[in-house]
């Protein structure tokens, strides 16, 4: 009977061990189990700034056309700027595995490239930036630059969604520029363009899983006309200027009167404050940096403070035009605006 209840008291032992072992491991896995991000693409104002329904353009010098309104060109302004194709690159591809899934009736792809490729589990995530042209009879064929992200389960084609698109028709142009998040959710707004005027055609917001389903979360045609001053008014402050931003560029030292290479590093931490560091050799060439007010005129950004007087000799004005970002400052030996460089 002795031996039977030490025979029990070891079972007992044994089952909570592995009992404490069985929990431990599966605590590990929470802590060892990543989380899944996708590859962030676009312009994140593309879902915040507001449109009206159409505006008026000038696609030609037509003298007998109306002139561009103020509001028009606003417009068409804001839309040039949201347009990223161009500052997204990529690595070149001569491979045709992914031309039949990319193409269209009577479309050939004139060159693509791969921005990424990230898996989750069996599911693989191709982002494809591509340049199509129309076959047919055309005097000068319809091009096509895409953004597709092309989802594979187990090495087997899925679905393919598109981020951007710009379709150039002789006379018509169509826009579809997308924001994907790093949480999968895609903001795409459409537009039309032709000789006279330029239309918002469709707002959407689709959500992609990490498992690779895609669900059209909402969908919004023709949206409300809406008065295009007060939509201005909206927009001046829906650019997010957070992030760093640097550039080099020459001076004259305050030290010797030579000329220099003058690096400000500017940290926006909202669209009311900005930090400048700056590299330089000699205490009175970055003795200026420190906590700048910004404050917006007319969308430019006009940065007041540092340390140093007369202050506003060392103020700096931020831009944003055409999706780059430029600089302007009295401390430059440039005096004109030059573009400067954001960290992705």
């Amino acid at each position: 009977m002795k031996h039977k209840g030490h025979l029990i008291s070891f079972i007992w032992i044994f089952l909570l061990i592995s009992s404490c072992n069985k929990i431990s491991h599966i605590e590990k896995d929470k802590l060892t189990k990543k989380t899944f991000y996708f590859m962030e693409i676009g312009r994140k104002d593309i879902s915040e700034v507001q449109f009206p329904d159409y505006w008026n353009i000038q696609a030609y010098n037509d003298i007998e056309a109306p002139p561009i309104t103020k509001e028009a060109h606003y417009f068409e302004e804001k839309l040039n700027d949201l347009d990223y194709f161009d500052s997204v690159k990529g690595r070149l591809i001569k491979t045709k595995i992914y031309n039949n899934l990319l193409t269209k009736k009577n479309q050939k792809i004139d060159s693509l490239f791969v921005l990424d490729s990230i898996s989750n589990k069996d599911i693989t995530f191709v982002y494809i930036k591509s340049y199509k042209t129309e076959n047919g009879n055309y005097e000068i064929p319809p091009t096509f630059q895409d953004i597709d992200l092309l989802i594979f389960s187990k090495s087997k084609f899925k679905e393919k969604v598109n981020i951007y698109s710009y379709l150039n028709y002789p006379y018509a142009v169509g826009m579809r520029l997308g924001y994907l998040n790093n949480q999968g959710d895609l903001y795409v707004k459409e537009f039309e363009t032709d000789e006279e005027k330029t239309t918002f055609v469709k707002e959407e917001h689709i959500q992609i899983s990490e498992d690779g389903n895609v669900k059209l979360v909402s969908s919004v045609k023709k949206p409300k006309i809406k008065n295009l001053e007060e939509i201005i008014e909206n927009t001046k402050y829906s650019i997010d200027w957070k992030g760093h931003y640097t550039i080099t560029t020459k001076a004259i030292s305050r030290y010797d009167n030579l000329e220099i290479d003058l690096l400000y590093s500017i940290t926006v931490k909202s669209n009311d404050t900005a930090i400048l560091s700056i590299g330089a050799d000699s205490v009175q060439d970055y003795g200026c940096e420190g906590s700048f007010k910004l404050t917006n005129e007319n969308d430019i950004l006009h940065a007041k403070g540092g340390k140093c007087d007369p202050v506003y000799e060392f103020d700096f004005f931020l831009k944003k035009e055409n999706g780059k970002y430029y600089i302007k400052s009295k401390q430059f030996l440039n005096p004109d605006w030059q573009i400067l460089n954001k960290d992705l």
